[in-house]
């Protein structure tokens, strides 16, 4: 017996201990046959293991010894929660030092930093928690409960602690390590191969196959091959799948050698074959021992013990973190050490668990951090190069636990002067991307030299570019104290930085292409993608430079040197070049011979350093640099050349390539370190170097000074040129190069943005340099320069809008415009808010900001000789265009004299304050003849548009003449202004002059045509004629008014007169009759069809419905379980047009290939869909639309329609036609013993009603569309029949209903009619809108067309199925098993309405059956809320007793329910009217559209309860609804129905389910969801998927919107089979829960699916940001807040079935939805 007894010596607990795993072995592993997927571990006996160990250490129970430990704990200061995947992070923006700065929910929630501006994440797993790291934080560190002033150190924690403790944990720490370190590094195979410790004297001869996870195979690659290799079905093999992609490997089966080798053989050869994709390997495969697997899992079970333990304790963590950093004495490495540099060999589980082990012990502690951090480093380089080989995601490494210890400042600072971090990170890029020539000394001027290897580049680039975000980290924290020796460390990591970025330039050179297209496109997205993350090292990188003179200095003497290197290695000779009469000598260069790239780092790296000089107010000497600019910056010059003659488009025949990488260069995410740089490279050379010499090098390499080889392309080049001239001149908004602050800089961009119109805020911080985007106040200069505007409708967003104040700011020539349309949208989009203003549109320049002292000689370049005579030489070329290739451009000719403007504007502002300043453009132009030829282009008439312009220029220059002269005048920005004004008063007064011309000549012509044609003047009504017509009608409708304004009768008489009502104008509008086919409106004998949709509906269920098919044959239950509901988009053709168009889509669609059909169309003609011809809605069936004339000929012919029947005579006759008697029959109507009138002292009247309805108008005809009393019957019937079968047929296909088995085609069409109806009373209950108000043409084409085809396909089949007919009846009059009260009431009476028209021998007409059939209902309605009622909510101790209250208890007597005493009158009669309104909207509905009844106009207006009742001609009174007629009762009737033996038990089921009213009146909407979305965050993080417990990203927590269940998205793990084939969670739980339609949330995305069996689309959630917009995807981490209206459209498309609709609607829209294989969410 083998025991690790508390007495055990510390000396003898390895060799107990590893006895004891030995005797063990054979029970770590499950028996084959106990196999499960992902349980395969005996977890019992790994607890026994455990459990003994806890008892030897703790010498005591383990669980109470924690507890003890854990009160020995020192308060916490460091939070260090490790967040699981999915969990929410919160990033503060205004206190963290960086974006890696985050806390859990739990720290945020008690932090300030709640009341600051903030980011919010979903985590992908792995991070710790910051709170309490002072050096994470610039203020407020820490939360409320870590808020303690921590005078702990280490050596306290532990000697806290039992010292017998301390012992035995440092033995048992080391022990288990060398043990899980042993298991999980070395590769074993035999059982020989294990330690000698752990081999066992008689092994067993079992073996298991264990397959490994790659990323070269798929899943269903894997899935195919384990169905084959083990011989299990596909589910199985689908989990065993899940499992390898989770955890990395599994065990696939067990046994002897032999089979589980032939597994193996079986597994590598099918996978082999099956990838479709080229592999070097097949599907990784291990056949092992099962002692040594038992021991690897046992392994990491020890491994997630011991973090347990460590999270309990801290004075155990500790000893912990020294053992695993502990170096072994054999071999000088440590635990941490070895699974390092292995890791690249372990499987993901492994690599998850000692990672997680070090996020949660070593980092929680500075000096075990610091620690961790120098392996790190040390181990860096082997790393990377596992890293490259292995095929496994960067989250799985090791180094994506590099963000842990390179953004801790204190712990960088250490780690780069100790161990030469910087160096380290920079040369694993180097080793991989380049090729060594030559190594630099350790003398600072000794640069190294590399070369490119673009073979390395292209195969490692993705995986390098985490390395530079090391980088990035490091550089980040910049140090606030400068020594000797991190001087020296950063100076030979800025010399090697230097060489790598010689190495880079002039990457991916171009030649020009003259007389033929590239044939094949170069790869370019590694050039750029390299310079997008060279970006954010090189910002910081500035920082480092420029924090001490000399350091820049130095790191300036480097680049220059390496620049003259590069640039004297090309040994380009020099060359002279005239211009203007001057000579110049340039390097000579042509661009359009030689390679050229726009890839030139190392130049921009130089430009940035001298840009730092300026922003330290330093001049050009202070560099101790000997330089010549222009020679340094003739890489700059061609790239900045490159780039215009492409944006030109003369570079074209180079292909794509090129033109994406210009465009790039220009786009925000990159301009930062491309074309800003080249600009402030430029303007350096302006400044520094001669303008005269500057200005004909710049326009040397623009090829101008040779037109002829640029001839096509000339206009544009000069268009570029100019520009370029226009932003080296103006352009001063950088720090380093203008007299700017940051506020300035995001002023001046936010004005540009939006210039082109108004953007929502997410637009605008992408548009934004990053600069000013990561300053946290720039919201607040939006405001400034913006007004928000609300978003308009709810899928809309917010955005902001320039103000008006800020519209003459805007320059057409702004240098941040990236393309040419951006910059026309600006100047179209000030255009016309100028003109709405009544302002100048004329775009005039605006002073800019002084030049720091390293720039101020930028603007001698505007009044250089050779500048003023290019202008001069253009304008005359514009003028007379046959002497030059250069052709008339508007834009060219606006940017002129925008440069010109701006020379005079500078001048001026000189002027002002020197009279003699030598800035003399006005002088220069005018001495050369340039305002001459602004003269005389001012009556050119292509410059028309430009005059005002000119005129400016003119007002300008007479200005500074003056100003020169000593003589005061007025500024002359403002005096176009005015003179403007005066113009546009003389237009106006033009205008006012022309337009009485033009009335007084329409007189005359009106006056000779009544002199013409008299006979037409007379038949047109005179306006007296039409203002006394419109004055009778008012009066008319006035004194209509006055007759229903009085009081309601309590007890109205059936006798009184009928009223004179207003028709609504919904009544007026005829039907359309214009087939959308052929275009015939003629009537003949085909039907006329509506395009709809019919789906199976849960919309009303109160209840989860259940997977048992429609039965048509019975009334649906008061819950609604299930519905059919119709929509149509009301376009209307023929029934034959109909049927040959669907047939033409059909064979279209059956013609395609069948695997092409789901990814060609977004309908599916197997379930009878199709598009309509006119809108493209969605549709699968057709509805007849009924002529007024065929129901009028239906109702009219169905019997009498004399409204004086009694209701006690109508239940008898109905009595005795469904039950015709044998005895003496029960009665259904009693005499009143007494008077059942309301007594004065008690008012159980309802609400005054404005109107009454006469019984006469109950039978009168509304709407026409076709006249069917000349058809042919039999066609008809035939055509009827037809339409009939094809809904049928799309209903089957379409709900999930199968093939539809009840005889009676009614049924099913009289069900959608109800359900229909009922929706749009839900839909308008919902949106808070009168019932009645004038409908879209959708809406009440749908109903009009469902409820007259149900009527009319009744009296098709009327005396058949008259036994099902008359057991309805019999339900109604209690004579039926069935009880009346447990069914739903207006479904049911909708039924018997229709069924009254297919009745054999009635002897009423329509009007009668449907009044007393309303009555009825409208009073089963009433006996069923009284049965239903929760009295908890009509109870009152202030209560009162009344008729109402007493009918009340009589009611629920009958059904044997106990009475309730304390009913209040007034609670009763309001619940009874609240549950009672769904039902009656829904009859006036369903009266509207199967009769003629005109609707009161007030009903259009406002929903009025009694108006209802009374267009119903219902009663007014509750107690009234139980009065036959007369002094007779209907109390004999409702006892019937209460004492039905089913309707107390269900009234039991009712109260036990809580299905009471009113609450089953209410609407039922969608899951309720968090106001927070960090709450739904949250909420998410805690699901786990239910088939396999883990936590890895690959679970994808989606909850269904309709139910409210959480399902596992997206993943394999939870597939089902649905009709034969597999599909996802979602999938399968939208058949289960809304019969194939599906709406969820995709918690960590912020986004909703909407599925409809194969197909599906996306919408964001209804969740906002404060700037009022969505974050699909959380990307941007603003805090997102539950949005009222947003939420209300998701209800709408809840409400309205619009599910399939918007998906098919959002697939034409954007046909990549049709890629995705919707079927596996």
């Amino acid at each position: 017996m083998i025991s690790l007894s508390p007495s055990l010596p510390l000396g003898d607990f390895e060799v107990t201990f590893y006895k004891l795993l030995v005797k063990e072995t054979p029970n770590l592993l499950k028996n084959y046959r106990e196999w499960e997927v992902g349980e395969v571990l005996n977890d019992q006996t790994c607890q026994e293991i455990q459990q003994k160990i806890a008892w030897w250490l703790f010498d005591s129970d383990p669980k109470e010894a924690i507890l003890e430990l854990e009160q020995l704990n020192n308060p916490s200061q460091l939070c260090g929660h490790v967040f699981k995947t999915g969990e929410a992070t919160y990033t503060c923006r205004e206190c963290a030092v960086d974006r890696t700065c985050v806390l859990c929910r739990k720290c945020f929630q008690q932090s300030e930093h709640k009341k600051h501006k903030y980011l919010l994440h979903s985590s992908g797993g792995g991070g710790c928690c910051d709170c309490g790291d002072v050096e994470a934080w610039n203020k407020f560190p820490s939360c409320n409960e870590h808020d303690v002033m921590s005078e702990h150190s280490a050596a306290d924690a532990q000697a806290k602690l039992p010292t017998l403790l301390r012992n035995k944990a440092e033995v048992v720490f080391q022990i288990l390590l060398d043990y899980i370190v042993d298991m999980l590094v070395t590769v074993r195979s035999e059982h020989d191969e294990l330690p000698q410790s752990l081999q066992q004297e008689q092994p067993s001869d079992e073996f298991v196959t264990v397959v490994f996870n790659d990323e070269s195979h798929t899943f269903d690659q894997v899935i195919s091959t384990l169905v084959q290799a083990i011989s299990c079905s596909p589910s199985v093999a689908s989990d065993y799948a899940t499992l390898i992609d989770r955890e990395g490997r599994s065990a696939i089966m067990m046994g002897d050698n032999k089979s589980c080798e032939d597994c193996k053989a079986i597994v590598m050869d099918t996978a082999g074959v099956r990838s479709r994709r080229r592999v070097a390997f097949p599907l990784q495969t291990r056949v092992m021992h099962s002692s040594i697997y038992a021991h690897q899992e046992h392994a990491l079970f020890l491994m997630s013990w011991l973090e347990s333990l460590a999270q309990k304790s801290e004075g155990l963590r500790l000893i912990l973190a020294q053992c695993i950093l502990k170096k072994n004495i054999s071999d000088g490495t440590s635990f941490v050490t070895k699974c390092m540099l292995t890791d690249a060999s372990l499987w993901k589980g492994a690599r998850g668990g000692y990672q997680q082990l070090i996020l949660a012990v070593v980092m929680l502690h500075m000096e075990s951090k610091r620690k961790f951090g120098v392996e790190f480093v040390r181990a860096y380089d082997r790393l990377v190069v596992d890293f490259l080989n292995d095929d496994h995601d960067h989250a799985d490494s090791i180094l994506s636990i590099s963000v842990q210890v390179l953004t801790v400042p204190t712990l960088v600072r250490y780690l780069i002067v100790e161990e030469d971090l910087l160096l380290v990170l920079l040369k694993s890029i180097i080793k991989t991307f380049c090729n060594t020539l030559e190594e630099g000394g350790d003398d600072f001027d000794a640069v190294p030299v590399f070369q490119l290897d673009n073979r390395k580049v292209k195969k490692h680039f993705r995986r390098m570019l985490y390395v530079l975000y090391n980088i990035k980290y490091v550089l980040s924290n910049v140090p606030t104290d400068w020594d000797f020796n991190l001087h020296d460390k950063f100076k030979t990591f800025f010399k090697t930085f230097v060489a790598f970025l010689s190495a880079i330039e002039g990457m991916d050179a171009v030649v020009y292409k003259r007389d033929r297209h590239v044939e094949h496109e170069p790869e370019w997205e590694t050039g750029i993608t390299l310079l997008m993350r060279f970006i954010p090292i090189m910002k910081p990188l500035y920082v480092w430079c420029s924090i001490r003179k000399e350091v820049l200095v130095g790191c300036l003497q480097v680049a220059v040197g390496q620049l003259k290197k590069c640039l004297e290695a090309q040994r380009n000779p020099t060359t002279t070049v005239t211009y203007n009469g001057k000579d110049y000598t340039f390097t000579d260069f042509d661009i359009l011979s030689k390679p050229v790239s726009v890839h030139v780092p190392l130049t921009r790296l130089t430009a940035g350093l001298l840009v730092q000089f300026g922003k330290l107010g330093l001049s050009l000497q202070d560099t101790e640099t000997n330089m010549d600019v222009l020679k340094l910056a003739e890489h700059m010059f061609q790239s900045v050349c490159l780039c215009s003659q492409t944006t030109a488009g003369a570079w074209r025949r180079n292909g794509l390539s090129l033109a994406n990488q210009v465009y790039y260069c220009r786009d925000n995410n990159c301009r930062a370190e491309a074309f800003d740089r080249d600009l402030q490279m430029l303007q350096l050379c302006a400044a520094q170097a001669d303008p005269n010499e500057f200005f004909v090098l710049l326009h040397t390499r623009m090829k101008l000074n040779e037109p002829h080889k640029i001839a096509e392309y000339l206009t544009s080049i000069y268009n570029e040129f100019v520009s370029l001239l226009i932003y080296i001149c103006v352009e001063r908004c950088t720090e380093g190069v203008g007299q700017v602050t940051m506020h300035d800089i995001a002023k001046r961009e936010l004005i540009h943005i939006l210039a082109s119109g108004p953007r929502p805020h997410s637009k605008i911080s992408k548009h934004l340099p990053d600069e000013v985007s990561e300053t946290p106040g720039w919201e607040s200069i939006l405001e400034e320069v913006a007004d928000y505007k609300n978003a308009t409708t709810a899928t809309s967003v917010a955005r902001y809008e320039l103000k008006d104040s800020c519209l003459d700011q805007v320059s057409p020539c702004f240098y941040h415009f990236s393309t040419a349309s951006h910059q026309t949208n600006a100047q179209n989009e000030v255009i016309r808010r100028k003109k709405s203003l009544n302002q100048t549109c004329i775009f005039t320049p605006n002073l800019s900001p002084q030049f720091t002292r390293l720039f101020t000689n930028v603007p001698d370049l505007l009044h250089s000789a050779s500048l003023i005579h290019f202008i001069k030489d253009t304008l005359e070329k514009l003028l007379d265009e046959s002497s030059s290739p250069l052709r008339w451009s508007d834009k060219l000719f606006e940017k002129i004299l925008y440069l010109c403007g701006f020379a005079i504007l500078e001048e001026r502002e000189r002027v002002v304050h020197d009279q003699t300043s030598q800035f003399q453009f006005c002088e220069k132009a005018d001495k050369c003849g340039l305002l001459d030829c602004l003269s005389r282009l001012s009556s050119f008439p292509a410059a028309s548009l430009h005059k005002d312009n000119i005129k400016w220029i003119h007002n300008g220059v007479d200005e500074v003449q003056k100003r020169r002269q000593g003589l005061e005048c007025e500024d002359f920005r403002f005096l176009l202004f005015r003179d403007e004004e005066s113009e546009k008063q003389k237009r106006k007064e033009q205008a006012a002059q022309r337009r009485q011309l033009l009335i007084s000549q329409m007189s005359i012509q009106q006056k000779n045509f009544i002199n013409v044609s008299p006979n037409l003047a007379q038949a047109a009504p005179s306006v007296e004629d039409t203002e006394m017509s419109q004055s009778s009608s008012q009066q008319t409708q006035e004194t209509q008014g006055s007759s229903v304004d009085g009081p309601i009768n309590p007890t109205p008489s059936t006798s009184q007169p009928p009223l004179q009502r207003e028709t609504s104008k919904a009544d007026l509008v005829d039907e359309p009759k214009l087939c959308i086919l052929c275009q015939d409106d003629t009537e003949n004998s085909d039907y006329l069809v509506i395009a709809a949709f019919v789906q199976r509906s849960n919309v009303l269920a109160q209840t989860k419905h259940t997977e048992e098919d429609l039965d048509f044959t019975k009334l649906p239950d008061l819950t609604l379980p299930a519905g059919v509901h119709v929509s149509s988009c009301s376009h209307v053709m023929h029934f034959q047009c109909w049927s040959q168009f669907f047939l033409t889509v059909r064979t279209k669609e059956e013609s395609r290939p069948q695997r092409m059909r789901r990814f060609m169309s977004s309908f599916s003609t197997e379930r009878n869909e199709y598009l309509c011809p006119m809108c493209r809605r969605l549709s699968n069936c057709v509805v007849p639309v009924i002529s007024p004339a065929k129901l009028t000929s239906i109702t009219s012919n169905s019997g009498p329609t004399t409204a004086d029947v009694s209701l006690s005579d109508w239940l008898k006759t109905m009595d005795e036609l469904v039950d015709p008697p044998e005895h003496v029959p029960q009665e259904i109507v009693a005499h009143l013993d007494v008077d059942m009138a309301t007594p004065d002292d008690v008012n159980d009247e309802w609400h005054d009603a404005s109107d009454a309805i006469p019984a006469s108008q109950s039978s009168t005809v509304i709407m026409g569309t076709l006249d069917d009393e000349n058809l042919d019957e039999e066609t008809e019937e035939d055509s009827m029949r037809l339409i009939v079968n094809t809904m049928n047929k799309s209903f089957e296909l379409n709900c999930e209903a199968g093939e539809i088995e009840c005889e009676d085609p009614c049924l099913w069409l009289w069900l959608s009619a109800a359900t229909t109806c009922q929706v749009v009373e839900t839909v308008s209950r919902y949106r808070e809108r009168p019932l009645m108000a004038p409908p879209s043409i959708r809406i009440s084409q749908t109903l009009a067309s469902t409820l007259r085809s149900s009527v009319v396909l009744a009296a098709r089949h009327k005396g058949q199925f008259q036994k099902s007919r008359e057991d309805m009846f019999k339900i109604l009059l209690g004579k039926h098993s069935t009880p009346l009260l447990s069914k739903h009431m207006f479904v049911t009476f909708a039924h018997l309405s229709f069924a009254c028209h297919a009745l054999g021998d009635f002897p009423y007409g329509a009007a009668v059956n449907d009044k007393n059939l309303l009555k009825l209902f409208a009073l089963a309605q009433i006996v069923q809320i009284i049965l239903l009622t929760d009295v908890n909510q009509v109870m009152d101790e202030h209560y009162n007793d009344s008729v109402l209250s007493q009918l009340f208890n009589q009611v629920r007597s009958y059904a044997n329910l106990p009475a309730c005493h304390k009913v209040c009158h007034q609670k009763l009669e309001q619940m009874i009217i609240a549950s009672l309104q769904p039902f009656i909207r829904a009859c006036v509905l369903f009266t509207r559209y199967t009769t003629t009844k005109p609707i009161p106009v007030s009903l259009e207006q406002q929903d009025d309860f009694n108006t209802m009742l009374s267009y119903l001609e219902l009663p007014q009174n509750i107690v009234e609804f139980f009065d036959a007629s007369g002094s007779c009762s209907l109390d004999p009737l409702v006892q019937r129905w209460c004492s039905h033996p089913d309707v107390a038990q269900r009234c039991k089921e009712a109260i036990t389910n809580n299905q009471l009213y009113p609450g089953l009146a209410q609407v039922k909407k969608l899951v309720e969801l968090d106001t927070d979305y960090s709450d739904v965050i949250a909420k998410g993080a805690n699901f786990v998927c239910p088939r396999f417990r883990s936590d890895d990203d690959s679970v994808n927590p989606t909850m269904c919107l309709i139910c409210g269940e959480v399902l596992c998205s997206q993943s394999y793990c939870c597939q089902q089979t649905w009709n034969g084939r597999s599909v996802g969670a979602c999938t399968y739980h939208a058949h289960k829960c809304n019969f194939g339609y599906g709406l969820f949330l995709r918690v960590r995305e912020s986004t909703v699916v909407l599925l409809n069996d194969s197909r599906g689309t996306y919408r964001p959630a209804p969740y906002l940001d404060e700037y009022g917009e969505t974050d699909q995807g959380l990307r941007r981490g603003n805090p997102l807040m539950l949005d009222p209206e947003r939420l209300r459209d998701l209800h709408l498309v809840w409400f309205e079935h619009s599910i399939p609709e918007d998906i098919v609607w959002a697939m034409e829209g954007n046909r990549n939805w049709m890629n995705v294989n919707w079927d596996h969410l």
